[in-house]
């Protein structure tokens, strides 16, 4: 029998119980962390794009457009390996809590330490896999509305669909290298895909469980945010562990109606 994710959901309450100090406070601290590292790497853009037109006085343009765009671009790819460690890190301290087990703040600081270039690698992975999925969309888009105007607005939503479907497809692939760094990211995409034969639209289901928390969070100015996105979190740390059970177990995996976080098997 399949954990339903009404199940899942009441055991990430549970789970919860007596750690929302330690996963809100991780949280506002990664906020604080990448708001700083952010803030530095844009003043260095800005010194160096200053620093750029002063030596473009005279000069061709091109150079220092090329330049420029390359810049640009390292910048943002560099806060996006930044954010994508703290993300593991963060993943990471709420499938301990759903396995009950003990975490602290430190816990958001896992991926840096171990093999974080893996970590990196497999963000960028998802990234471009994502990227390359609604790229033809994107261009189809581009040329609909040239001819059509407002008309191909629908286009842009059968871009989402491939999106959502490897979204999906690979979303278990993060939890599987915090589980095992020295897996490689190809191993963790080719299990994610393994695990979610079948369970695509129970995920589906999950993620559309919480759309319902978005007023909320806008309602509270974005206070909300610090207690359904652990929410959030944990719950889908639940998914992964029961899905990982329920393929390794078979049909002798057993979900508690009560909602406890303990898993049984069959003798």
């Amino acid at each position: 029998m399949k954990t339903t994710y009404k199940i899942m959901k009441l055991r990430a309450r549970q789970s919860l119980q007596g750690h929302y100090g330690v996963v809100v406070g991780s949280q506002i601290l990664m906020g604080v962390l990448m708001a700083a590292f952010m803030f530095v790497f844009e003043i260095a853009m800005v010194i160096v794009l200053f620093s750029g037109i002063l030596w473009l006085d005279g000069k061709s343009p091109i150079l220092y457009i090329v330049g420029t765009i390359c810049f640009v671009a390292v910048v943002y790819l560099g806060i996006l390996a930044f954010v994508s460690l703290f993300c593991a890190g963060y993943m990471r301290m709420f499938l301990e809590i759903a396995q009950a087990r003990p975490t602290d703040v430190g816990d958001i600081f896992y991926a840096f330490k171990n093999r974080g270039f893996r970590f990196i690698g497999l963000f960028f992975a998802l990234f471009f896999i994502q990227l390359a999925a609604g790229l033809p969309f994107g261009i189809l888009f581009l040329v609909m509305t040239a001819i059509l105007g407002s008309g191909a607005v629908w286009i842009t939503l059968l871009g989402y669909v491939p999106m959502i479907w490897i979204l999906l497809q690979y979303s278990q692939s993060m939890y599987l290298m915090i589980e095992n760094p020295d897996t490689r990211i190809s191993d963790c995409l080719r299990e994610s895909r393994r695990m979610m034969q079948g369970n695509k639209c129970r995920l589906l289901l999950l993620w559309l469980s919480f759309v319902g928390w978005i007023p909320l969070i806008y309602l509270s100015m974005g206070i909300g945010a610090l207690w359904v996105i652990p929410y959030l979190l944990c719950t889908l740390a639940h998914f992964y562990l029961s899905v990982r059970m329920e393929q390794q177990y078979g049909e002798s995996f057993k979900t508690e109606e009560s909602g406890g976080n303990e898993w049984t098997t069959e003798s």
